[in-house]
């Protein structure tokens, strides 16, 4: 009874196993219930690409997704590494220019896919000549705000031209504050780094407030900095009526606006959120060019950051892992435990089975009781001298014979090799038969010796006779 319930359970087990690995696979990969991602200002590209991709994953995936508006790609980056967000666009090495070089590695963000290109805009005030960069000295520019990838690219840009903050009249500016200024007289450049067609972008040059001047130097600039690539904003762009903006192509420089996740981020979740960012679908809704056109190319182009292991399905989804990364280091130690456990089950099953035999008489014990009593029995054969006890011996000899045979055909060669008991029972055999067998042969010499002596004597009284 006990051994069919142990069965049964085992039967049982193995069946529920795998709704067991199941549904603990489930847990540790399904999505999460919300996310939460930082976008940027309000006019700017950021928020507008973030926006549609919150909508566009709460429509595919059931995720809730909080959209936190910040300053841009410094704030955004610092709400990453202390997990307030769990996604964020960022514009390359704006943390290093700003702070500590060396900071990119302290940060805990991982890359997902370049968005697209943020390109810079350096506007002036219209009729203002700005033809040198000597010309913005003492001017009243606007540098972003100071958590921003604007503000961090307006500091390199002045680096570039030879100027720094205090050559210039420096104002830290929202996009509506810029919009305003320009329109007031109260402004005279701003250093805008956006993807065109953000917001203020079109506001700023359909009302015709600024102009558009290219970047002094752009090609050196771009040969300093691999993160910086040579752009050109094509005639007309913004406005190609009278007055037309720009006037004729205009030569600039940009970087690749990156969204970032953290390395902790379920990989099931970033993955969703790369294919719906790669999407033919979401590119032509959103007018991003270069995805289009390009898309996983220029999608994982120039990396500033590791990239999650989430996006490797997406780039390359030959190399798509079975298990999540996420499922198998929670589960690490979970199947060391098992293994171990699993193991200990099984020395502890062998030491069980081995006592339980131990207390249990062995299956050679009945054969070896019948080898001892042969061995007692032969004791008293050929004792005495003048005995004959052939007949008594050679049914001993028989019999050790017939117990060897018996015994050894109750086990297999296997158990013969493994259990020392098989040994010494052959060994304890062998040595009694090989002990009868001395004593059957001396019994038939010293009957071969009286029939001789016999015979002698009966030889030497017919001698006498004749």
């Amino acid at each position: 009874m006990r051994k069919t319930l142990l069965r049964f359970a085992f039967v049982v087990a193995v069946v529920l196993l795998p709704l067991g690995v199941h549904f603990a696979y489930q847990a540790f990969t399904g999505l999460p219930g919300e996310m939460i991602i930082a976008s940027g200002p309000q006019g700017g590209r950021y928020a507008q690409v973030v926006a549609s991709l919150a909508q566009q994953v709460e429509k595919r995936t059931g995720v809730q997704v909080q959209v936190v508006p910040t300053e841009g790609s410094l704030e955004n980056l610092t709400l990453l590494d202390e997990a307030a967000v769990d996604f964020c666009l960022y514009q390359p090495q704006s943390e290093q220019f700003l702070h500590d070089p060396d900071a990119g590695t302290h940060v805990s963000a991982a890359f997902v896919a370049n968005v697209y290109t943020e390109i810079v805009h350096f506007a002036v005030r219209r009729n203002l000549q700005v033809e040198w960069p000597d010309d913005l000295r003492g001017k009243r520019v606007s540098l972003g705000l100071q958590n921003s990838g604007d503000y961090a690219m307006s500091r390199r840009l002045l680096e570039h031209l030879g100027l720094d903050e205090e050559s210039i009249d420096p104002a830290y500016l929202t996009y509506d504050e810029i919009k305003a200024g320009f329109a007031d007289g109260s402004l005279d450049a701003a250093f805008l780094t956006l993807g065109v067609g953000a917001p203020i972008l079109e506001e700023l040059f359909a009302e015709g407030i600024c102009d558009l001047v290219p970047v002094p130097f752009a090609e050196a600039l771009a040969q300093r900095d691999v993160s910086i690539s040579i752009e050109t904003i094509p005639a007309g762009f913004y406005r190609s009526f009278p007055p037309v903006e720009p006037a004729s192509d205009l030569l600039t420089v940009g970087l690749r606006a990156q969204l970032l996740t953290r390395k902790d981020v379920p990989s099931s979740l970033v993955e969703e959120v790369a294919e719906i960012l790669l999407s033919e679908d979401f590119a032509k809704r959103n007018g991003l060019v270069e995805l289009f056109t390009n898309g996983k190319e220029f999608a994982r182009d120039k990396q500033e950051f590791p990239a999650h292991p989430g996006t490797l399905g997406v780039f390359e989804p030959g190399l798509r892992p079975l298990l999540s990364p996420e499922f198998v280091e929670a589960t690490e130690g979970m199947r060391s435990f098992v293994v171990s456990l699993f193991i200990a089950a099984l020395f502890g099953y062998r030491w069980l089975k081995k006592q339980h035999e131990l207390r249990q008489e062995h299956r050679l014990d009945r054969y070896m009781r019948q080898a001892l009593d042969i061995e007692q029995r032969q004791i008293s054969l050929d004792a005495e001298s003048g005995n004959n006890d052939i007949e008594s011996l050679r049914g001993l000899l028989d019999e050790v014979t017939q117990l060897r045979h018996s015994a050894l055909s109750e086990f297999s060669a296997h158990e013969l090799n493994e259990d020392r008991a098989a040994d010494c029972f052959l060994e304890m055999t062998h040595a009694l038969s090989e002990k009868i067998n001395a004593k059957l042969t001396r019994q038939r010499f010293d009957k071969r010796l009286d029939e001789l002596s016999v015979q002698l004597a009966s030889n030497a009284e017919s001698s006498l006779e004749e």
